[in-house]
C-alpha cells in the first residue's frame, strides 16, 4: 500500500454511510488505552513512590542524579493518570442524539445533529498502530475528541458526525493536544516539581 493510499484511509470513515441505521450505541473501553494509560502511570508511580517516601523517611537532601529520574518517572505517571481523568469518557448515541459523558468531572453534554457545527478526522501513523483522532465542535463552543484506540464503537461514532450536516473542516492537532494533554501535564510538573523542592529544603 502506498503512504498516500495509507493516509487516506487513516483519515476517512470505513463505515459506509447508508449502510446501516443506526438505532442505540454505548461506547466502551478499547482494550488498547490499557497500556498506554493504565500499566505506564502505574510501573511509573510503583517507582517514584516508593523511592521519595524513603527519602522523605531518611531526611537527607538527595543529590540531582536521583532527583531528575524521579522527577521523570512522578511528572509520567501522574500526567497519565491526570489525562485519563480528564478525558475518560462514555458516548451513548442514536440516530438522532448524542450524549457525553464525562466519567470523572461528572460533566454531561447532549446534542442533536444540528448543534454539530464542524468536524476533522485526522490519522495518524506509528511503529506501533495507527490511529485516528474525531474532532467535533458543537454550538456551545466546545470541542470534543475522540482517539479511536481509546473508546470501542469508533468507526460508528464517525458514521454518526459525518451524517451531520456540519462541514467537515480542519480543526487543528494542537488544538487537542493542549486541551488534552497539555493541562494535565502543567498539572503533574507543577506536583511533582513541588514535592521534589520540598525534600531539597530540609
Amino acid at each position: 500500500m502506498s503512504k498516500a493510499s495509507a493516509d487516506a484511509s487513516l483519515t476517512s470513515c470505513t463505515i459506509p454511510l447508508g449502510s446501516i441505521q443506526i438505532k442505540e450505541m454505548t461506547t466502551g473501553i478499547n482494550w488498547k488505552i490499557l497500556v498506554p494509560f493504565v500499566l505506564t502511570p502505574t510501573l511509573a508511580l510503583g517507582l517514584f513512590i516508593p523511592v521519595y517516601l524513603k527519602i522523605q523517611v531518611s531526611g537527607e537532601v538527595p543529590e540531582n542524579e536521583i532527583l531528575i529520574p524521579l522527577g521523570v518517572f512522578g511528572t509520567l505517571g501522574l500526567w497519565l493518570i491526570l489525562t485519563v481523568i480528564l478525558r475518560a469518557k462514555k458516548i451513548h448515541f442514536t440516530d438522532s442524539r448524542l450524549k457525553i459523558n464525562r466519567l470523572f468531572s461528572l460533566k454531561t453534554f447532549e446534542y442533536d445533529r444540528s448543534d454539530i457545527v464542524t468536524w476533522d478526522i485526522t490519522g495518524h501513523m506509528n511503529q506501533w498502530d495507527n490511529y485516528k483522532i474525531l474532532q467535533f465542535k458543537t454550538k456551545d463552543n466546545n470541542v470534543h475528541s475522540v482517539v479511536s484506540y481509546e473508546l470501542t464503537k469508533f468507526e460508528e461514532l464517525c458514521k454518526w458526525i459525518s451524517k451531520t450536516r456540519a462541514p467537515k473542516e480542519k480543526i487543528g492537532i494542537w488544538n487537542f493536544v493542549v486541551a488534552e494533554y497539555g493541562i494535565s501535564f502543567l498539572t503533574a510538573f507543577i506536583i511533582i516539581v513541588g514535592l521534589l523542592v520540598e525534600l531539597t529544603l530540609k
